[in-house]
């Protein structure tokens, strides 16, 4: 009976060896999926922090845009009234020399600003 106790024993202390191998790979498949999931991270983490600046690149891009949308506007408004008033000169007949040269220098200065727009 004794001998009966003991290959029992000794039956369920390999399944137990078995058992814990079984577990010690189990515990190395996770550690590598952890590892590999942490790769994965990290990259998503850079490709965010990549399009975050680009995104920040744009922002500025398009503010820049806009500010340079707005001067374009003002020039072509300046110029708008600047040819109006031209065309006023023109068909009235109205205009001192001091103004038809002042406006004369606005055009050119006008153009000239629209040339480095």
């Amino acid at each position: 009976m004794v001998a009966n106790g003991f290959a029992d024993n000794a039956a369920r202390i390999g399944v137990l060896q078995n058992d814990m191998q079984t577990v010690k790979q189990d515990v190395r498949s996770l550690k590598e999926a952890v590892g590999t999931l942490e790769d994965k991270v990290d990259t998503l983490e850079e490709k965010t922090d990549s399009l975050s600046m680009k995104t920040d690149s744009l922002t500025i891009k398009t503010d820049s845009l806009v500010v340079k949308t707005d001067s374009l506007t003002i020039k072509t408004d300046s110029l708008a009234s600047g040819q109006t008033r031209i065309l006023d000169i023109l068909l009235n007949q109205t205009a001192s020399r001091a103004e038809v040269r002042e406006l004369d220098h606005r055009v050119v200065r006008l153009e000239q600003h629209l040339q480095l727009a």
